[in-house]
């Protein structure tokens, strides 16, 4: 008999006690600092190990308790005390399933007190946990009686206590249990599961499979229906060595579609019978028969009745892809993929259904809390096509195993749609453009029909394009849909950005065309312009290497000295130092360029303080917090000249894209001088001039 840590305290003071000095519940309860109705309820364990451990406890009323010790010594005691602590606290869910796991496989009613003992728990922590008891059994068609005098105790209903076995091994077990049955690998069951779960060994494993395997001639497992029949056979195996069979069931087996797996069952529990020395009686045989019949249709393929079942099943889905499709707002009419799998699986589900049995589906869970709205839009439109078939109730596992092929379908729709935006920010360049280039790197949907400055934004005009919405780093006083992201795109930018493409794709047919691009012929020589722009290129490209900006610096705590000490650094005029800060502040008022990812800022604008394109990386060596609490390792710096030539802007197109490739950035933060510098852009600016050069030839 275990007791608790609480109830080991209890016992230690009471064999202090003597005749001389007995204790009161009330002493107890004041020397361990808890209430005397806790004493109480933990005493009746107490006094039941006394009685055990054949120890006299005394009680007299109006004086207290005490240990009569005869002729056991205190260090005897305290080795049974030792021998009684439980090894381990067990959390809600342990207990649960293993109260629920002892009365599912209990012949005899079992008295509470029994639990409370064995899981070394209070009554009041037991009350709490038979709540949680009940109402699983209930949600299995069961009920628990609870007669005072008699114990605890399940209704005898076979089916659903067999039901309710494997369910309770699937929700401990899950994925594991799978590997198991496949792979015939043991499961570490605990000592205290050992007799509940002892039907799960290998040798039974291996025997059940060989014997289903000798039907491969008559029967066509798939993967599900195969585990399935497995975990059946090694319930049912197990339930009838305790004389517990199946009764009243569906008796008809004449039918044409019922009959072959008649002949299949009586195949398999023949040899059942043989290897364990039992007896499937003829009801036992009828559910088995029901259950191969869920499972595997592909059998009665073939009689008249079955073809005019899968008939109406191939016109019902597409009925149901439709519905479904109209409350997602898609379009799933050209998915032949998806009417294929969903046609063949309800060829199995829907006799399942009719005949009540469920297969168990552990990702119910997740697909409602992560695919919530195509579940609840599969189960209404389930729940109207299903009325055809007399078919009310359906479980959320049925549910479920339909919602994951619309998921697929899902998310197979939406890359093939394309959403025409518009970014923008303050100067129509900068941060844009590395929205851009994060766009086209996570996204295929998005169809950028132009970059423009906030000051350039036309509404009429994005109508007529037929755009359905901004992408911005700033927020919008405008009368349109619109999005403000960070230039690096977060991981939250990445989800919104998702929906809206859910809401405002185009829905288009599945096949959609596309465009043929024809290949060009012959070779066109350079024009003097041509060769005269990839010099200026060249020139530019050239200046930008040879005045790469680094700094490195100690005592900078805000992002306004980091603008001024780099407007001091780069300006060779008063004026100049004055542009530059004045560009970069009225750039930061618009919205902060702080890229969270790598605590750093991306300085950058338009300025009349520089005569070409500078780039650089002001680094900190000692980082401080900005107002919003984000460390700030430093600044990357990116100007251009305030009427910058076509050469300007590409090369700063060129340097933004560059800086949305993670590893760039990710090197560029640890660069130590102007040589690393030049080594991470480097390879970009050669790339862009290659691209022109390969344009003039």
């Amino acid at each position: 008999m275990k007791l608790t840590l609480r109830q080991i305290e209890i016992v230690k003071l009471i064999l202090e006690t003597s005749i001389q000095q007995p204790c009161s519940m009330q002493s107890i309860s004041d020397k361990l600092n808890i209430s005397s109705r806790t004493v109480s309820r933990e005493f009746s364990i107490i006094e039941n190990w006394f009685k055990n451990n054949n120890l006299i406890l005394i009680k007299k009323a109006g004086i207290g308790v005490y240990w009569e010790k005869n002729d056991v010594s205190f260090q005897e005691v305290k080795i049974l005390l030792k021998d009684a602590l439980c090894n381990k606290e067990f959390t809600p869910e342990e207990r649960k399933y293993y109260i629920i796991g002892e009365l599912l496989n209990s012949k005899e009613a079992i008295k509470s007190n029994y639990f409370i003992t064995k899981l070394g728990i209070s009554i009041k922590v037991f009350k709490i946990d038979f709540q949680q008891v009940t109402l699983w059994i209930e949600n299995h068609g069961l009920s628990i009686s609870n007669k005072p005098s008699v114990g605890l105790s399940i209704t005898q209903n076979e089916v659903n206590i067999r039901k309710a076995i494997i369910s309770l091994t699937y929700e401990i077990y899950g994925d594991t249990l799978v590997t198991s049955l496949i792979k015939e690998q043991s499961l570490q069951i605990s000592t205290m599961n050992k007799n509940i779960f002892n039907f799960l060994n290998i040798e039974q494993i291996k025997i059940i499979k060989q014997i289903i395997s000798n039907t491969n001639e008559d029967a066509n497992f798939n993967d599900r229906s195969y585990i399935a029949t497995i975990m059946y056979l090694l319930v049912a195996v197990y339930r009838i060595k305790k004389s517990k069979y199946i009764y009243a069931t569906y008796e008809n087996m004449d039918h044409d579609y019922i009959k072959p797996y008649f002949e299949i069952t009586k195949k398999i529990t023949a040899q059942l019978e043989k290897q364990y020395k039992c007896t499937f009686t003829h009801y036992e045989n009828i559910y088995l028969t029901k259950y191969l019949l869920a499972l595997d249709i592909a059998l009665v393929e073939g009689s008249e009745l079955i073809n005019v079942l899968f008939n109406k099943i191939n016109q019902d889905v597409k009925e149901l892809v439709d519905k479904t499709g109209y409350i997602l707002n898609m379009n799933f009419k050209n998915n032949k993929t998806l009417v294929k799998s969903l046609i063949s699986h309800f060829k199995l589900s829907i006799p399942r259904m009719k005949m009540d049995i469920s297969v168990q589906n552990f990702h119910v869970a997740f697909l409602k809390k992560n695919y919530e709205d195509i579940f609840n839009a599969t189960k209404q439109s389930l729940s109207e096509i299903l009325l055809k078939y007399d078919i009310e109730k359906i479980p959320d596992e049925e549910i479920g195993f339909v919602t994951t092929y619309f998921c697929v379908a899902k998310d197979k729709f939406l890359e093939q749609q394309k959403v025409k935006v518009v970014l923008t920010c303050p100067s129509g360049l900068g941060t844009a453009i590395m929205i851009k280039n994060s766009l086209l790197k996570y996204f295929s949907n998005f169809e950028i029909v132009e970059i423009v400055s906030i000051i350039n934004l036309d509404i009429n005009k994005l109508k007529e394009l037929g755009v359905k919405f901004i992408i911005s780093t700033v927020n919008l006083n405008e009368d349109f849909p619109y999005i403000k992201v960070n230039p690096m795109l977060s991981s939250e930018d990445k989800v919104n950005l998702k929906s809206l493409v859910e809401k405002y794709g185009a829905f288009e047919e599945y096949n959609v065309k596309r465009k043929k691009i024809q290949k060009q012929t012959g070779v066109n020589l350079p024009s003097i312009n041509q060769i005269i722009q990839a010099s200026e290129l060249g020139i530019e490209i050239s200046n930008l290497i040879n005045n790469i900006f680094f700094y490195k610096s100690n005592d900078i705590t805000s992002k306004l000295e980091i603008i001024q000490k780099i407007s001091i650094l780069l300006g060779e005029t008063e004026a100049d130092i004055l542009a530059i800060q004045k560009g970069l502040q009225e750039r930061e008022l618009i919205s902060s360029t702080y890229i969270r990812e790598s605590n750093v800022y991306l300085f950058h604008c338009k300025t009349s303080g520089v005569t070409h394109s500078k780039f650089g990386f002001f680094k900190l060596t000692n980082p401080f917090q900005n107002k919003s609490g984000y460390w700030v390792c430093g600044g990357i710096l990116l100007l251009i000249p305030e009427n910058s030539t076509k050469f300007q802007i590409d090369i700063f197109t060129m340097i933004s894209k560059s800086l949305t490739d993670e590893r760039i950035m990710e090197k560029l933060i640890t660069v130590e001088s102007k040589v690393e510098v030049v080594s991470v852009i480097e390879s970009s600016l050669s790339q862009l001039f290659v691209e022109k050069l390969k344009i003039c030839l």
